[in-house]
């Protein structure tokens, strides 16, 4: 009898030799196969531009001031400002996010309680294996300061060590500094024994409201309006049948998925498929149903991110995972190896592994598509090793459209980037309302004439649209109320004005593009 408690006790908690190195098998597994997907990745605008945030200014007092607006906090700033002052290199934005992601992997699997099937699927998912770690971005960082107030919450009553990660925690990102506020709050209710005295617990919600306070002054007031005009008005009804069918805001993480599963049985899914998806969050909650208090605060940050998502901002796989790995932090943190499961919290357990497989199968295709040499997220890399091979091209100018599409240049080239819908050179591109929001390609031929007069360089124009002269063609919309003419006149002169050099046509992304030499004017 007592052999078989131990048994069950093992199924949940990490007990013997063979499962730490099991443990270090899927560790080692991981990075070597993280390694290999950011050899093949190229970066995208997203990554370069918090980059490029980081170096601007002589000081961080500048750099913070022209960081306000942007929508995200300063910590990966600073993060990437350190790091490159400590190396000199662009690379420190790749190097630090594998950093970031390795010591959150080795944190979860040498202290997280759980078997270790319930981390392979965790690991090997698409959010740890390539969102979290190949993308350079804040949410990595993100995924270790969770781990980290998980691995702590023992010795929460002691000092800031939990007050200190969840402030950090609170200048990542918008959603996490929701989440952190939501910890605070678990925290604050806490009885336990080793919760803190109410001073220990004031201090450490000070100092995260504190930093909730640094995050909000640093977001806003935005300057990206153009970003935030694109979200049609929510009604009130259409926020309590977002709450009631949470799974369409969380689309890339519980739609996406499935719909991918049964394309091969030609099964195409309906409005069901949605229903079903968030019967299985809110079920996936009942993993926490021995602790009430995590209970509802699992709850809330499934209907806090999903109002986000439908009345402030839309939600892509960066933000929707946010709440797997909250919700996995909070197990953690409720976890006691010494109770006896039962059936009801077997079932929440069952439900978000689920969701944790759902994510493997696109986790496994990018390793297998950067093995194979598929098409690359963006085409950046190309472009600058095109240009980079061309003497000739050296000092050339850049122009594109839509301009942020030239957002990841920087990172591979030193060529500077005229942006035509601010009028101005840059490499951050800000998404704003005031900016020119109708474009021409004889917008882009007179302006690649006037710099090549005043800059005494030659121009190169980048476009993501295949121009044809024998096509009609019309006014496309490119996002954020911009718009570019290519109707057949146009489309004629510009070709007649400049000469297709290269085509880069393929990418994951938006980031592909053909490359024109402006001629020089006779």
């Amino acid at each position: 009898m007592a052999r078989s408690r131990r048994r069950k006790t093992q199924v949940y908690g990490r007990t013997d030799g063979n499962d730490r190195l099991i443990r270090l098998g899927i560790f080692i597994l991981w990075l070597a196969l993280v390694a290999v997907q950011i050899a093949h990745h190229a970066v995208w605008r997203d990554e370069v531009r918090a980059l490029s945030f980081a170096l601007q200014g002589d000081d961080v007092v500048a750099m913070w001031r022209g960081l306000r607006g942007d929508a995200h906090p300063a910590l990966w700033h600073l993060m990437l400002r350190g790091g490159y002052a400590l190396t000199g290199r662009m690379e420190v934005l790749q190097g630090l996010a594998l950093l970031v992601a390795s010591a959150a992997m080795a944190l979860l699997l040498w202290r997280a309680p759980f078997h270790w099937a319930v981390l392979a699927l965790f690991a090997f998912g698409h959010a740890a294996f390539f969102e979290y770690a190949v993308i350079a971005r804040n949410y990595g960082i993100s995924m270790l300061l969770l781990f980290v107030v998980a691995a702590l919450w023992r010795w929460r009553g002691r000092g800031i060590t939990i007050g200190l990660p969840l402030a950090l925690l609170a200048n990542t990102n918008v959603h996490s500094a929701f989440l952190a506020c939501l910890i605070v709050g678990v925290w604050l209710l806490d009885r336990g024994r080793d919760a803190g005295s109410g001073r220990v617990k004031v201090i450490n919600a000070v100092l995260v409201a504190l930093a909730v306070i640094a995050a909000f002054l640093t977001v806003y007031p935005t300057f990206n309006d153009a970003v935030t005009d694109a979200q049609p008005p929510r009604t009130l009804i259409d926020l309590a049948w977002a709450v009631a069918n949470p799974a369409p805001w969380f689309a890339e993480i519980m739609l996406r998925p499935p719909t991918k599963l049964l394309a091969p049985l030609g099964i195409v899914p309906g409005p069901w498929l949605g229903w079903a998806m968030s019967a299985l969050m809110f079920v996936s909650l009942l993993t926490l149903v021995r602790r009430p208090l995590l209970l509802l605060a699992g709850a809330m940050a499934l209907v806090g991110l999903t109002l986000l998502f439908c009345g402030v901002y839309i939600g892509f796989y960066r933000h929707e995972a946010l709440w797997m790995l909250f919700m996995l932090t909070l197990a953690w943190i409720g976890w006691d190896a010494r109770a006896r499961r039962g059936v009801v919290e077997k079932v929440g357990w069952g439900a978000f592994a689920v969701i944790l497989a759902l994510q493997v199968p696109s986790g496994i295709k990018g390793v297998v598509e950067a093995v194979t040499g598929a098409t690359p997220f963006s085409r950046s890399r190309d472009v600058a090793r095109f240009i980079k091979a061309r003497p000739a091209l050296d000092r050339a100018i850049i122009m594109g459209d839509p301009d942020h599409v030239l957002e990841p240049l920087p990172y591979y080239l030193d060529n500077p980037i005229y942006q035509m819908r601010q009028g101005r050179f840059g490499k951050i591109v800000p998404f704003t309302r005031n900016a020119r929001r109708d474009l021409g390609l004889d917008d882009f031929v007179a302006q690649a004439h006037a710099l090549q007069k005043s800059e005494g360089r030659s121009v190169l124009i980048l476009l993501r649209h295949r121009l044809d002269p024998d096509v009609r063609g019309g006014v496309i919309n490119e996002g954020y109320g911009w718009t570019i003419d290519l109707r057949r006149d146009q489309v004629r002169r510009f070709l007649g004005a400049t000469r297709r050099i290269a085509s880069f046509p393929k990418a994951k992304g938006d980031e592909y593009y053909d490359v024109y030499w402006v001629k020089e004017r006779g």
